[in-house]
């Protein structure tokens, strides 16, 4: 997947194709952490607190994406 190279890059990228790269590079995130999670609860050895993160970062992944799609429509809405 081909990503915007710096900010002034990601800056000259139309916005819906932007949108499009953002969202396609979170839901690829999705799987692997829910694996992981799935993966280190088995381990008695680890910390509580790295559980808990490993369960944040997959929520503020979702809520990400959730913002990212909301925030996509409201656009798509608002320009037709």
């Amino acid at each position: 997947m081909l990503t915007p190279n710096g900010k002034e890059y990601a800056q000259k990228i139309p916005r819906e194709e932007l949108t499009h790269v953002i969202l396609k590079l979170l839901q690829a995130w999705k799987e692997p952490l829910s694996h992981f999670n799935q993966h280190i609860e088995h381990y008695q050895e680890l910390p509580d607190d790295s559980l808990s993160k490993a369960k944040q970062i997959s929520n503020m992944v979702h809520e990400l994406k959730t913002g990212v799609e909301k925030n996509d429509e409201g656009y798509k809405r608002h320009s037709q």
